[in-house]
C-alpha cells in the first residue's frame, strides 16, 4: 500500500504584480510572472519536504487565474475560498490588521483549520462566455443610464450627443451578441446547454446565457447547494423566543437577478410556477416572497434538467 502523504496548506495573497506566500513558518514574495511562478513552486517544494502541496488563495478579480492554470498544469491542489469567510476567520482569530503578508498567513491558517476541498479551473469556453456576458452587462447598464439622462436634457447639442452614445452602445451590444453566437456555434456543449435551458418556460436566451456563464455548477451539485450558489437559500434568524424574518443568503448577484426576472415570466406562462405563486399568495405570503419561492423552484428544476442532460461538466 502506498503511504498517504501529509498535506501542507500554502497561503497565497495575489496582487497584480506580486505573490506573497506563506509556507509553514516561512514567508516570501515572488514576482507574478512565469518565472516567478516556477520559483514559487520550487520554494514551496523545498520547504514542504515530501508533503503534498495545497495552495489557498482568494478570488482577485481574475488576477488569480494564471496561478490556478499554472497549478492545474502541474497537478497541484488548490482552493479558492470565499473572501468574506476568510476575512471573518481572520477577525475571529484576533487579526484585525490587513497586509499582503498577513493575508497569506491567514489563508494558510484557514486551509489548515478547514481543509477546503480542492477545486478545478472552469473550462476556458465558459470563462470566455462569462467575459463576453460581463461586457454586455456593462454596456447595457451604461446605455440605460444614458437613456435616463436623455429624458431630462433640454439642450439640443447634448441631446444629439447622448443619442449618438446610445446608438454606439447598441452597435457594441450587437457585435458582442454576434461574438457570443459564434462562440456557441464553436462550443457545441455550451450551445446545447443554452438551448436546453430555454426549454423551460420563463427562461429566455439572455437568462440561459447568464446561467451557463455564471453558474457552471448547474446540474453538478444538489438542490440545496445550487440554491445557495444562486442566492435563493433562506437563512433562519432566531434567538430564544425571538423569531426574525428569514432572509436570502448571499449568492451570485447576476444569477439571482436573472432568476427573479425569469420567475416573473414563469408566473405568467409556466402552469406549475403560476400555480405555486397563486397558492402562496392565497396563504398570505407577500408577492416578493412568492416570487423568490418560484425562482428557487425554477432553479431546482433547471438543475435537475441539466443533471440528466449533461452529467459531466465541460472540460478544457
Amino acid at each position: 500500500m502506498s503511504k498517504i502523504r501529509e498535506k501542507i496548506h500554502i497561503g497565497i495573497d495575489v496582487s497584480k504584480h506580486h505573490l506573497d506566500a506563506a509556507c509553514g513558518q516561512k514567508k516570501k514574495r515572488f514576482e507574478f510572472t512565469k518565472e516567478g511562478l516556477k520559483h514559487l513552486l520550487e520554494w514551496c517544494q523545498s520547504n514542504a519536504s515530501d508533503m503534498e502541496l495545497h495552495f489557498i488563495f482568494e478570488p482577485s478579480g481574475a488576477y488569480e487565474i494564471p496561478l490556478a492554470e499554472f497549478l492545474s498544469k502541474h497537478d497541484i491542489l488548490w482552493s479558492r475560498p470565499n473572501a468574506l469567510r476568510v476575512r471573518q476567520f481572520a477577525k475571529a482569530s484576533g487579526v484585525l490588521a490587513k497586509t499582503d503578508r498577513l493575508d497569506a498567513e491567514i489563508l494558510a491558517a484557514y486551509g489548515e483549520k478547514f481543509t477546503p476541498e480542492a477545486q478545478q479551473l472552469e473550462a476556458s469556453a465558459i470563462r470566455e462566455l462569462r467575459e463576453l456576458m460581463k461586457r454586455r452587462q456593462q454596456i447595457t447598464k451604461l446605455m440605460t443610464q444614458e437613456k435616463v439622462v436623455l429624458e431630462s436634457v433640454q439642450d439640443g447639442f447634448c441631446k444629439a450627443e447622448i443619442k449618438n452614445s446610445i446608438r454606439r452602445f447598441e452597435r457594441d451590444i450587437a457585435r458582442i451578441d454576434e461574438r457570443i453566437s459564434k462562440h456557441l456555434s464553436k462550443e457545441k456543449q455550451l450551445e446545447q446547454a443554452v438551448e436546453k435551458l430555454q426549454q423551460v418556460k420563463g427562461v429566455g436566451l439572455q437568462s440561459a446565457l447568464v446561467l451557463t456563464a455564471f453558474l457552471p455548477e448547474l446540474g453538478h451539485v444538489n438542490r440545496r447547494e445550487i440554491a445557495s450558489l444562486g442566492g435563493l437559500a433562506p437563512v433562519t434568524r432566531e434567538s430564544g423566543m425571538w423569531k426574525g424574518k428569514r432572509k436570502l443568503g448571499p449568492g451570485r448577484v447576476q444569477v439571482r437577478r436573472v432568476l427573479y426576472m425569469a420567475a416573473l415570466s414563469a408566473c405568467r406562462f409556466n402552469p406549475q410556477m403560476k400555480e405555486l405563486y397563486h397558492r402562496m399568495k392565497a396563504d398570505g405570503k407577500p408577492s416578493k416572497v412568492a416570487l423568490c419561492a418560484v425562482a428557487r423552484r425554477l432553479l431546482t428544476a433547471l438543475n435537475t434538467l441539466m443533471k440528466t442532460t449533461f452529467p459531466q461538466p465541460l472540460k478544457n
